[in-house]
């Protein structure tokens, strides 16, 4: 047999020699015998894919996950992410149950807020997983906020007697002025202070939160100072109120007129007081305008010295005047009052006045022993006089008129004499010589006096009246 195998395999005739096609199959049967083998390889590459993929997650969870034994607020948060943990922090802070001065309400209910998602943040920076030491670190505390209103909203339901309701400050027309009367503060809880007992609280047990309050003051829309402000202001308006010309306060209205023209109204939403005034009532006042402010001009005299200095204003001068439109004064002064002014500048046409100047002087003739009033270089009156006796002559020269006495006692030792109720004395120079009145003798035209000149009463008033000090004085 080993002979015929070897023979066919090497020779072969036509009938024995295999087909191509068979002789191609011996092939392809040897290679289907070796498949197993790689199957076992992508075995083992799963199983490294597997591998590298768990370590992959676990080195992210080492890094994006807070460390074991981490609180937030009271809360544990260890092996979380920071959103998740920011989420079950809010949570649970809401769902809190807190007892509040004995009486109980929730997290939600006082509208606790802490910045949930920045502590988580941090609390995974500071104490990643992958860091051992920093398991079971101390508790992280988070300060407490609440939403605005909701906690006092809250609590005044709940502990209404800790709430007081504050009274505002106001205003009163008293005697024709007016005076502030205080605002009342109110209490409330302290909810800045309650705030931060519950931050603590939190921190060292979340499930029995218990806290006490303190009282915190309340301040009324509209404070004390406001009022005191306000009540100076429409005090100043008081005083200066009415219709004015330039500067002059030409027409004033009395402050219990104007007070009855306005009307202060407290703002709670502006924490001030509105000021309105009525028109109607100001039309009024208006309506008797011409009469007050219409006038002729005054023309001004003035009495004045040799070198033209006023010595004395005879009358003053004052400008006409003639009141202009007044339709639209009441609604416009309204206005202004309503902005804090009471000053009001009406619309007036001005005429101008004339100024006339007397010059004065008095005149002593002692060789007549007359004396006389010069008026613009004319004699506008003349009497006789009793000048001084040649033991005791009346000065010479040149004097101005310095002081007017309306009556007084002369007495001298030196001449041993006192006399009583000598009136209208003007005193012209240093040495106690002036003019006055004499009742005592009626020897006038002569030489009397000890240097003084005198004339009868009538004459002296009318001398004193005309004579203002300063005046010029010739004796000669």
């Amino acid at each position: 047999m080993t002979d015929q195998l070897t023979h066919d395999s090497v020779v072969g005739d036509g009938q024995n020699e295999p087909k191509p096609a068979e002789t191609a199959a011996a092939p392809r049967a040897e290679a289907a015998e070796a498949a197993p083998a790689p199957k076992r390889k992508r075995r083992f590459l799963w199983l490294w894919i597997a591998g590298g993929a768990f370590v992959v997650v676990l080195a992210a969870a080492l890094t994006l996950l807070i460390a074991p034994g981490t609180t937030v607020a009271g809360v544990p948060v260890g092996g979380l992410p920071p959103s998740i943990a920011a989420n079950v922090v809010s949570q649970r802070l809401a769902d809190a149950t807190i007892t509040v001065d004995g009486t109980r309400v929730t997290g939600r209910q006082l509208g606790v807020q802490v910045k949930a998602g920045e502590l988580t943040n941090r609390a995974l920076a500071d104490r990643p997983l992958w860091n051992v030491g920093a398991w079971f670190g101390a508790p992280i505390e988070a300060p407490v906020t609440f939403e605005a209103g909701k906690a006092d909203k809250t609590l005044q339901q709940a502990l209404p007697a800790h709430y007081t309701t504050s009274t505002d400050a106001t205003l009163e027309l008293v005697s024709k002025a007016y005076i502030a009367k205080p605002a009342v503060p109110g209490t409330k809880v302290d909810t800045t202070a309650l705030a931060r007992s519950l931050q603590k609280a939190f921190g060292r047990d979340l499930d029995h939160v218990s806290v006490r309050t303190t009282q915190a003051a309340t301040q009324p829309p509209i404070s004390t100072d406001t009022a005191a402000a306000t009540a100076k202001k429409l005090n100043g308006m008081l005083g200066t109120i009415g219709f004015y010309v330039g500067t002059e306060r030409t027409v004033p209205v009395a402050p219990d007129v104007a007070a009855s023209w306005l009307t202060v109204t407290p703002d709670d939403s502006t924490g001030s007081f509105s000021i309105a005034a009525d028109q109607d009532k100001i039309q009024a006042a208006v309506d008797g305008l011409p009469g007050k402010v219409n006038r002729q001009a005054v023309n001004a005299q003035n009495i004045v010295n040799s070198a033209g200095a006023v010595l004395r204003v005879d009358t003053a001068g004052k400008t006409g005047r003639t009141l202009g439109d007044t339709s639209g004064v009441a609604q416009a002064f309204a206005t202004q009052l309503s902005d804090g002014n009471a000053e009001y500048r009406l619309p007036v046409t001005e005429t101008p006045f004339q100024t006339t100047s007397l010059k004065r002087s008095i005149d002593v003739d002692l060789s007549t022993q007359r004396l006389s009033m010069i008026q613009n270089g004319a004699v506008v009156g003349s009497w006789p006089i009793s000048s001084g006796l040649s033991a005791t002559p009346t000065p010479t020269g040149h004097f101005t008129v310095n002081v007017h006495v309306r009556e007084q006692t002369m007495s001298s030792t030196q001449y041993g004499y006192s006399v009583p109720n000598v009136q209208w004395v003007m005193y012209f120079d240093g040495n106690g010589d002036g003019f006055h009145g004499v009742y005592w003798h009626n020897n006038f035209g002569h030489p009397m006096s000890h240097g003084c000149v005198g004339m009868p009463n009538s004459e002296a008033e009318q001398l004193y009246d005309w004579s203002p000090d300063g005046i010029e004085v010739y004796i000669h």
